[in-house]
């Protein structure tokens, strides 16, 4: 990132070779600076979108297992009652709905 003449802030990618006099010694040097700074912002605001996606995974990680779960013990402690099942969905495929 470079701030121009004008004070604006812009991102560039620099290609550039040293030309040397019979010494070695630099005398200039050739090349050309890009403006890639769409390209840059694009890129910034990709990476927001994927940390967004990961903090929503990462909150999200395994909570239809533990909703599963819940849903078992409330099965179970049901059973243990007498009562009906009231989760059909958390019964496993061997077992039926009493």
């Amino acid at each position: 990132e470079i701030i121009t003449s004008t004070e604006k802030r812009v991102w560039v990618r620099t290609i550039g070779e040293a030309a040397t006099d019979d010494r070695g010694k630099i005398v200039k040097v050739n090349g050309a600076f890009q403006d890639i700074t769409e390209r840059k912002h694009a890129e910034e605001k990709i990476q927001m979108q994927l940390d967004e996606l990961r903090r929503w995974y990462d909150v999200t990680l395994d909570r239809e297992g533990r909703v599963l779960q819940l849903k078992q013990e409330v099965n179970e402690l049901l059973k243990q009652q007498g009562e009906a099942l009231r989760y059909e969905s958390a019964i496993p495929d061997d077992q039926e709905l009493e």
